[in-house]
């Protein structure tokens, strides 16, 4: 079986070389733990960053970059004033037929209260909030950090990171515009941040900790590990294969992945992650290569 290229880390500590300090963003208060970076057009590229000392607190702020990244516009807050998560809280946005962007947004509020939401923007610089997701049956599950996919001009779907370790789902036939139930698949994750992308061939592919139960002790080291890539061919019914990113003890998380097509590898895509919290991982490969050092999976939605 073919060797897979080893992750590249990039330092973030404060030890590291050409560390990225919360100075270079001009930030009056420290940023939380996360932010995602974006490119919807093909133009600018865009930084989401959720600033407070609370989350229930947290106010979005985005930041662009004329110079592939290596520098950055002073930040601006996505909706002034508004508290608690708005924009991309954690995962890229979609970029609808209509020319509509849609993210997931949603709200970890005190005690425990979490609740999910789409945000829907014609510019990118106005944003107006969806409703709340529903829960099938009126579950009391938690459910944030939504990770969109678009199978048609119409159909739009998301998986959500939930408290009761199986991945939930919800799917909207009109562009997103409203949503049914949230329902739960059969995909471990251990309360931990996921990501997807489709490929251009159709390939859907899952980014997520697959975690089948709590580990005893609660140790965060076990509960996000590994880190699983899965494929799937038939929009997220079925998956068949899948690709164990890093499997050993320790905490990789907040994975963000995104498709890209090449005229001689074909179609493929970029993750990046995180280790501990303090580093941030890359891994690049064609689907081919994927399906190469991929094992056969057994998951059903």
């Amino acid at each position: 079986m073919p060797v897979p290229p080893p992750p590249q880390r990039c330092g973030l500590g404060p030890s590291a070389e050409n560390a990225i300090t919360t100075d270079t963003l001009s930030l009056e208060q420290r940023p939380a733990e996360r932010c995602g970076g974006k490119r919807v057009d093909g133009t600018e590229p865009c930084l989401s960053i959720q600033v407070g000392s609370s989350i229930p607190s947290w106010r979005t702020y985005v930041s662009t970059s004329t110079d592939h990244g290596a520098s950055w516009a002073e930040p601006k807050e996505l909706v002034p004033g508004n508290e608690g998560g708005r924009g991309c809280v954690k995962n890229k946005p979609l970029l609808l037929p209509s020319g509509e962007l849609i993210t997931g947004a949603s709200l970890e509020e005190h005690r425990g209260q979490w609740r999910a939401f789409m945000d829907h923007s014609p510019d990118g610089v106005t944003w107006t909030a969806g409703d709340v997701l529903k829960i099938q049956g009126g579950e009391a599950v938690r459910l944030i950090q939504p990770a969109l996919w678009q199978s048609s001009t119409t159909d739009v779907h998301a998986f959500f990171r939930t408290t009761n370790w199986l991945l939930y789902r919800a799917d909207s036939t009109d562009g997103g515009q409203t949503w049914g139930e949230a329902y739960s698949t059969n995909l471990e994750n251990s309360n931990s941040g996921v990501d997807v992308a489709r490929l251009a061939d159709g390939t859907l592919l899952l980014v997520s900790n697959a975690v089948p139960h709590r580990p005893v002790k609660g140790d965060r080291r076990l509960i996000r590990s590994p880190l699983r890539v899965a494929a799937s061919k038939d929009n997220g019914q079925t998956w068949s294969s899948y690709w164990d990113v890093e499997t050993g003890p320790s905490v990789y998380s907040y994975p963000a992945i995104v498709p890209w097509e090449d005229p001689q590898q074909g179609v493929g895509f970029s993750l990046t992650y995180t280790w501990m919290r303090r580093d941030i991982c890359f891994v690049s490969m064609s689907l081919q290569e994927f399906e190469e050092i991929s094992s056969a999976y057994y998951a059903d939605t």
